[in-house]
């Protein structure tokens, strides 16, 4: 079999959030007891399957540098490189509000009438993490890295690659979506070409029941 380089897209554990509000890029959401677990179960996981990562790289957001902290630990890694491009999508226009309200009017992210100075759309999130993909390809090239980011912007990255002739997703929450502390493993054989995927879900997942597509 020809070598691949694989890339992991982990999104971050579960959030210390006790007031139930949209947190996005705000400060002062980390990790939980219970998504610090789930973290250490997916490295578990990740391990029983023989996978051992040669680099690993992440948000500079708290979940998910703390995310990527245990899976250095884990997989005795150096150090974490930490990149803008994973930081989660900006949605400055509902920060702050509480979920249920978000839940109630089943939010999409990026409907116009919550536009604000500095949202971005799914064409901007499309194209910071396909240059970041574009990135490790030609850096990790025949190698397994590690690369912790958010719900949306993991999703639009693999959305880039199952649709090669572009366009937007009609629905961003669908099956593909991840769920807390869960992963996706892209697979690159020579020349760049896209070979599959295949999730790397939570014991009882159901991804589709989170406010998964906000945080």
């Amino acid at each position: 079999m020809a070598p691949e380089t694989k890339i992991y897209l982990i999104r971050h554990g579960a959030v210390e959030n006790p007031n139930d509000i949209v947190y996005g890029r705000m400060q002062g959401f980390p990790l939980s007891s219970q998504g610090k677990e789930q973290v250490k179960k997916l490295a578990e996981v990740l391990r029983s399957k023989g996978v051992k990562f040669e680099a690993i790289y992440s948000s500079p957001l708290e979940r998910a540098v703390q995310t990527a902290q245990i899976i250095k630990r884990e997989f005795g890694l150096a150090n974490i490189k930490i990149n803008e491009a994973l930081i989660d999508t900006a949605v400055p226009g509902i920060e702050g509000k509480p979920m249920d309200v978000v839940r109630a009017v089943q939010f999409d992210n990026f409907r116009p009438e919550i536009k604000v100075a500095g949202s971005e759309t799914p064409q901007d999130v499309i194209d910071r993490m396909s240059r970041f993909l574009k990135f490790v390809k030609q850096n990790h090239q025949e190698e397994t890295v590690a690369v912790v980011t958010h719900g949306d912007p993991s999703r639009f990255a693999l959305w880039w690659l199952q649709h090669p002739e572009g366009g937007l997703p009609k629905k961003l929450r669908d099956d593909d979506y991840l769920g807390k502390a869960e992963a996706v493993v892209l697979n690159f054989g020579e020349g760049d070409q896209f070979l599959g995927y295949e999730h790397i879900r939570q014991e009882n997942s159901n991804p589709l029941a989170e406010e998964r597509s906000i945080n």
